[in-house]
């Protein structure tokens, strides 16, 4: 970081001013009318926002209609009542604005009478918010550009508790517990500040998270291992790990991984025959697409990988590129990630036919490594 803070001075210096405004109150911070978690992360993109999110709602709702397709084990929060729980979004790369309940499969609206292109869901609400409310149907999911207003409505239309989706820069709002992840294999102290690295915060800012979650670890860390990944976030300690001589972060700290499930139908005429193919054709448009090929590639033999950017809105020549690629390899299944199926589900009818039937997407889920580090973390959810 000392790089960062010679070469990218002017952009340090600034966020390191915008916090100490806010920390002495000079900037004003505000609640929320309910209890608030934030999900938020220091880098841009992949850390798992999104799965880690859905688990929370798992986690705190009691509603079967919630639980998600595809996994089991829906835990919920032991000796709390059941409350109405909703996720706010600022909803990234919407092309909508102001507040806005998500409502994934209304007829396609314009923004207005004179709007000459009318809108798909995934672009008025953003392909994340879609993505949870259509794996979550009874959970209010909303997008707003200020927190603050959008906590204010939906606690007035019922919500008890409120997840905000990436928040943590969101200073205007105070959250009442902060959980902020950090991709295992991009530890803070080898990333570096935009655009030398993917940080967008100041890594100091680390402190004030009142949980961390390692995210996408291998399924199983020694002690060993998680004490060294603790070690290396240079975080203030509270007391000595006699098994180990190493100290235990003031933070409690939690481990995840990244689990799949079985490949499901982008359309209704999906043909799950295709579930058995040797040859896969990737399509991805997501910041880290590595973990999911890497667990595809255990199944099937790469064919052709389309990469896009993150948040990649699918044009004409984007699908005949596909296209293209499913007729070179007519028997392999074309695989593409959750949150890139809500912008391609409205491109249905400029796709093939045959494509249509070969079009998977793969379910994911954030999961503890250990049944213990679930169960201390339930706990910390009741505040």
């Amino acid at each position: 970081m000392n790089s960062d803070k010679i070469i990218l001075a002017p952009y340090y210096w600034a966020l390191r001013l915008r916090h100490f405004l806010y920390n002495k109150g000079i900037k004003k911070s505000h609640r929320a009318p309910v209890p608030t978690i934030c999900v938020g992360n220091l880098a841009v993109g992949g850390t798992g926002k999104t799965p880690f999110t859905e688990m929370l709602l798992r986690l705190l709702s009691s509603s079967a209609e919630t639980a998600a397709s595809g996994f089991t084990n829906e835990a919920a929060v032991p000796g709390s009542r059941a409350c109405k729980v909703g996720v706010l979004s600022k909803g990234y790369g919407r092309k909508s604005k102001g507040f806005l309940y998500v409502e994934p499969d209304e007829k396609m609206t314009g923004l207005g009478a004179s709007a000459k292109k009318r809108l798909s869901a995934a672009e008025k609400y953003g392909d994340e918010p879609l993505q949870i409310k259509r794996k979550f149907p009874s959970v209010p999911v909303a997008v707003c550009s200020s927190r603050i207003e959008g906590c204010r409505q939906m606690a007035q239309d019922g919500c008890e508790r409120i997840i905000l989706d990436d928040a943590f820069q969101h200073r205007a709002l105070q959250a009442d517990l902060n959980i902020v992840l950090i991709e295992y294999n991009r530890p803070l102290a080898k990333d570096h500040l935009l655009p030398l690295g993917r940080l967008r915060d100041i890594p100091e800012r680390i402190h004030a998270a009142d949980i961390i979650i390692a995210s996408k670890c291998p399924e199983y860390l020694s002690e060993e291992e998680k004490a060294a990944w603790i070690q290396s976030l240079r975080l203030n300690t509270r007391q000595k790990d006699k098994r180990h001589d190493t100290r235990q972060a003031a933070q409690p700290i939690f481990f995840t991984h990244l689990a799949y499930a079985t490949p499901c139908p982008v359309f209704d005429e999906g043909d799950k025959h295709y579930l058995y193919a040797q040859k896969m054709i990737v399509v991805s448009g997501i910041a880290n697409d590595r973990p999911m090929v890497g667990y595809l590639s255990g199944q099937y033999q790469m064919s052709a990988h389309l990469r896009f950017p993150d948040h990649h809105a699918f044009t004409a020549s984007d699908l005949k590129s596909m296209e293209k690629a499913a007729a070179k390899t007519p028997n392999a299944i074309i695989l593409t990630t959750e949150k890139d199926s809500q912008r391609l589900r409205p491109l249905g009818d400029k796709l093939r036919s045959n494509v249509r039937q070969r079009l998977f997407y793969l379910p994911i889920e954030t999961k503890f490594l250990t049944p213990e580090d679930e169960e201390k973390f339930i706990h910390q959810l009741l505040f």
